[in-house]
């Protein structure tokens, strides 16, 4: 007989689930006695105390009224705003040609004050490069292979300033030459020549300046604020150096970028009487309308640098009160902010101001 078979035991989920339990306590306690420890010092960034804006206080004291100053009620005026600007007075580009020398050589110029038209020669070069050009060209002739070959050679005889005609009759006759003219792109008047020491010139030298004489622009950087009362058609009289009589000049221009404050405003300048020498000063004066408002004297402003200060007359003392200033005419200025009609003032306050 066989023995009797003893039947396995079941496993005991329950005690692997209590040791599971077990060390998954163990860990939390650890994980939080580690937190609670204390770590370095980190000092964090303190925000920093706000800066108090104190405002600018005058440096003038006040004053206690005397029997000898004079007062006033501050009144309205209407000056008119003008402006003044000086800048440069420089040729019409417009009407102004540059003859500059697309290649080196021996320049044979016209003369200055010479009178010329769009298209006419005013001067001739010779040079070695203009010659080596025209062999290359009667070579391309006499080898044509191509109509691109002989078309370059052409084209660059043609971006030198010479001209077709001039160029046929090199294909035709097979003679090379040295001699390039060169052509003046306007009408005008040569009214600058370069100064050679030597007849030699080097590629890209401007050798004339032809222009029209009695056409000439003015250019003035004026306050952005004064820019915009400015308006195309408007004429101010124009101070030139060299020229005894004023010349009357329309705004032909005013433009719209503003860089540190100013503007820039071009005026044209068209005469028969107009003969400028290069690179001369122009004193422009326009008058760009009338503006009313509270008006003082000269005489009532005291000076701080760049500050100006009344002295508003009170029941116990005259206080300072700085005051924005705007257009003046015959000792007298318009102010902007600060004063209101009806207010007393100081008339002779510049004796009288007490400084800290």
């Amino acid at each position: 007989m066989l023995p009797p078979v003893t039947p396995l035991k079941k496993p005991d989920h329950h005690g692997g689930l209590l040791a599971l339990s077990v060390m998954v306590t163990m860990i939390v306690v650890l994980w939080t006695s580690h937190s609670k420890r204390p770590g370095p010092t980190v000092e964090r960034p303190k925000p920093q105390a706000s800066v108090a804006m104190t405002a600018e206080h005058p440096s003038l004291q006040p004053i206690e009224p005397k029997t000898s100053v004079e007062l006033v009620v501050v009144g309205e005026r209407e000056l008119s705003h003008k402006l003044v600007a000086t800048g440069p007075v420089s040729y019409d580009e417009t009407r102004t040609s540059r003859v500059t020398a697309p290649v080196a050589g021996w320049l044979h110029p016209t003369t200055h004050g010479r009178t010329v038209r769009a298209g006419e020669t005013v001067g001739v070069l010779y040079s070695l490069e203009v010659y080596a050009a025209t062999c290359n060209l009667i070579a391309r002739v006499r080898d044509f292979r191509s109509q691109a070959a002989l078309d370059e050679e052409r084209l660059r005889l043609y971006r030198w300033g010479m001209r077709r005609e001039m160029v046929a009759a090199i294909e035709q006759t097979q003679q090379p030459q040295a001699s390039l003219p060169l052509i003046s792109r306007v009408s005008g008047t040569v009214v600058a020549e370069k100064k050679l020491a030597t007849p030699f010139v080097e590629r890209g030298d401007d050798i004339l300046t032809v222009s029209d004489p009695g056409s000439a622009w003015l250019y003035v950087d004026v306050p952005a604020d004064d820019a915009a009362l400015a308006r195309v058609g408007m004429t101010g009289q124009v101070k030139i150096e060299g020229i005894a009589h004023p010349v009357i000049a329309p705004i032909a221009f005013v433009s719209r970028r503003e860089t540190d404050g100013n503007r820039t405003i071009r005026f044209d300048l068209h005469t028969a009487k107009l003969r400028l020498p290069p690179t001369v000063q122009g004193k422009v004066e326009l008058l760009l309308g009338n503006t009313r408002g509270p008006a003082i004297a000269e005489t009532a402003i005291v000076r701080d640098g760049e500050r100006a200060f009344v002295y508003i007359a009170g029941t116990t003392l005259m206080e300072p009160r700085e005051v924005t200033l705007g257009p003046s005419r015959d000792g007298w200025y318009l102010v902007t902010r600060g004063l209101a009609v009806g207010d007393t003032i100081v008339v002779d306050a510049k004796h009288l101001a007490q400084r800290r």
